[in-house]
């Protein structure tokens, strides 16, 4: 109890004593009258008014504390409430007395009291304000890891081609450019038949494909995932580019659908009815089949792809024939489709990807971080990223692979109907 109250405490007892001693002893004396009882309560409850007054500002004291205490145990089980989720908290539990006020309905004995939230100042002047200057929000934002980018080729040529390395700038090997075959059935004391070869050596040179790309160091410090960017980023271009290489080809590396590359399609005997892509495919993977390779891939654009799948009869029906479609793949007498956009819409090429053809790596791929700008200088507080590779296609056998558009050799075996 506190000290001050009690001293009070004591005194009013003393004082009240006195008081009732002094109304005994008139009584005693048969000398008290009714204005002297009046007299005593009032004296009484003079006496008691300061002390009640006392003890009731005392008790709501004791209140706020207890609500006080009530809510720093909810704000424990509540560890990170925010002011937003505070308020909405609040205003559900207080959802129908809120609609009936805004009705101009008067609910009698209850009232929604928004007031238990703590907006503490700090909160209210940096949590509050969708500041979009200073990117400021009322919650924290979630921040997605990295940096979104357009992707580059899902899938790129070198999955499948077989893939070797190399020591020196060219990669040569013997290859056989003509044959006869003299094999045959031999009587006793006959000559043997005389089967000839003629191998040339070929040179498949190697070529370089580089890029680069300059940032500043700033940029690196405040931002890590910047350099998980580049390091993702700059390879797939790469090898958007080596696809397009290894189909195309340069001045000094030699394409698959270069002069130096894939056969061109050649409509055999046969007949076929209102040709299309599919009987196409069909025709180029028997044409390398006939030269004794097997076809492992054909290699479309997209677009053409998707004008096979939804090619129709007569009947609006769509046709399959020779093609298979599971997860989203597609095949072709059993020759899977390679989807990539390095390929010319209209185009395609089918062969035997195993046995005709390799890629050797001279030097991987490489990325180097330079301290300095793409003009070599060192003041001005710049980096510069390059990125390498050194490769070369050789081609071994032309005959595994067939190449040609779609509209050309759909001609040609429409003139073998003809």
């Amino acid at each position: 109890m506190n000290e001050e109250l009690k001293k009070e405490l004591e005194l009013l007892g003393k004082s009240i004593d006195e008081k009732i001693k002094v109304s005994n002893e008139k009584l005693t004396e048969g000398v008290a009258k009714s204005e002297d009882v009046v007299d005593l309560k009032a004296a009484i409850m003079k006496d008691l008014t300061p002390l009640m007054e006392q003890f009731t500002k005392l008790q709501g004291q004791l209140d706020v504390a207890e609500t006080d205490l009530k809510k720093l145990r909810e704000n424990k089980t509540t560890k990170g409430e925010t002011f937003k989720s505070a308020l909405l908290k609040s205003m559900e539990a207080n959802r129908e007395s809120i609609e009936k006020y805004f009705e101009g309905v008067s609910v009698k004995g209850r009232e929604f009291d928004l007031g238990d939230l703590q907006t503490k100042a700090d909160m209210i002047a940096t949590n509050l304000v969708d500041d979009t200057t200073n990117h400021i929000h009322i919650e924290s934002p979630h921040r997605v890891p990295g940096i979104v980018f357009d992707p580059e080729h899902a899938e790129n040529m070198r999955d499948i081609i077989p893939i070797g390395t190399c020591g020196s700038n060219a990669v040569t090997y013997p290859q056989e450019t003509a044959n006869t075959d003299g094999s045959g059935v031999t009587a006793e004391n006959v000559d043997y038949g005389t089967s000839d070869f003629t191998i040339t050596q070929q040179t498949a040179l190697v070529e370089s494909i580089t890029a680069y790309a300059t940032f500043s160091e700033i940029m690196v410090d405040d931002f890590p995932a910047f350099a998980s960017y580049l390091n993702a980023r700059l390879p797939a271009k790469l090898l958007s580019k080596e696809d397009y290489e290894i189909l195309n080809g340069t001045t000094t590396l030699d394409g698959l659908l270069g002069a130096s590359g894939a056969t061109d399609f050649t409509a055999s005997s046969g007949t076929v009815s209102a040709p299309n892509e599919f009987d196409v495919l069909v025709y180029a993977l028997n044409q390398v089949r006939e030269k004794e390779y097997k076809g492992t891939h054909i290699v479309m654009h997209p677009a053409d792809v998707r004008n096979m799948k939804l090619t129709k009869d007569a009947n609006e029906n769509y046709i399959f024939p020779w093609v298979k479609v599971l997860n989203g793949k597609a095949s072709v007498d059993g020759v899977p489709i390679f989807v990539t956009t390095a390929m010319t819409s209209g185009s395609y090429l089918v062969g035997d990807f195993k046995l005709g053809c390799q890629l050797f790596q001279r030097k991987g791929i490489q990325i180097k971080i330079h301290d300095c700008d793409n003009d070599g200088k060192v003041i001005n507080g710049m980096k510069t990223a390059t990125i390498t590779e050194r490769l070369a296609l050789a081609i071994y056998r032309n005959y595994a692979f067939v190449h040609d558009t779609f509209a050309a050799s759909v001609t040609e075996l429409e003139e073998i109907v003809g």
